[in-house]
Parts: structure tokens; C-alpha cells; sequence
């Protein structure tokens, strides 16, 4: 898979307005190939971006995901976390929006409900309008 999708990041794709590929990862924490600092996840996250091509990447651990991946994502999605140390690691990446404190609670707020979560719109134009349970409702 690995090989595979390196020779298609690697290719001069035909992007257009109307043809933009997406990449998604799912929990590929195990493979160092995809995370290591100059991995193929990096690679699309900080130079494939430039070019229209789009990357989702889900994981199981925060922590997991290298800092070019946290630093560069346009949202982020955030379920109940098991571990205070996972939890407190995701959170700090808001800390620049509100205090630990308030980021806690919108959390707490958005994951209550069973397969619920917290929808983090980091483009949005302020922090007011950044925070959301399940995309919908504003936290």
C-alpha cells in the first residue's frame, strides 16, 4: 500500500478545478513509513497541499500524528479520549484559543452523548465560531 501510494503523491497528477484527489489514512500508527518526520503523511501535509491534494488522517492516538500533521490541519474531529494523557495532549493544541479550562468543558460538552464529538474549524474566521458538536450545534 505503502509503494503503491508514494508513486501516486510522486506523479505529476492533472489537478484541476474540478478533479482534486484525497488521501485517507486510517490509524496508521504502527507503520513508521507513513509517520516518521519525513513520512509520506508529512510530505502530503506540508508540500502535496500546495498542489490541491487533500489528506484525511484518523488515529486512535493523538500523539501519533506528527506536529506537521497537527500544525497544518484545516479541522479536527475529536471523540472521548480514555486516557487523561491523550486528552491533555489534544487539548493543548487550543490553548492559543482559550484557556485549558474552557476547551476542557466544550470537550465534556460535545462527547457526552455516545458517538458524539468535537468539531475544531481551524480556519474559522474566530474563535467564537471554532468550536462544534458534531458540526451542527456550537459549542
Amino acid at each position: 500500500a505503502y509503494e503503491m501510494l508514494r508513486s501516486l503523491v510522486g506523479s505529476e497528477m492533472c489537478i484541476t478545478d474540478s478533479v482534486q484527489p484525497v488521501h485517507v489514512f486510517d490509524d496508521m500508527s504502527d507503520n513508521n513509513r507513513f509517520h516518521d518526520i519525513h513520512g509520506l503523511i508529512d510530505e502530503i501535509f506540508l508540500r502535496h497541499r500546495h498542489n490541491y491534494i487533500q489528506a484525511i488522517c484518523s488515529s486512535q492516538k493523538w500523539r501519533s500524528l506528527s506536529t506537521a500533521v497537527r500544525g497544518q490541519a484545516c479541522w479536527i474531529c475529536i471523540w472521548a479520549m480514555r486516557t487523561a494523557e491523550e486528552r491533555k495532549a489534544a487539548l493543548s493544541e487550543f490553548n492559543g484559543m482559550y484557556p485549558m479550562k474552557v476547551v476542557e468543558e466544550f470537550l465534556e460538552e460535545a462527547t457526552r452523548e455516545r458517538f458524539s464529538f468535537l468539531y475544531v474549524n481551524m480556519l474559522a474566521p474566530s474563535r467564537d465560531e471554532a468550536f462544534f458538536k458534531n458540526f451542527l450545534l456550537q459549542v
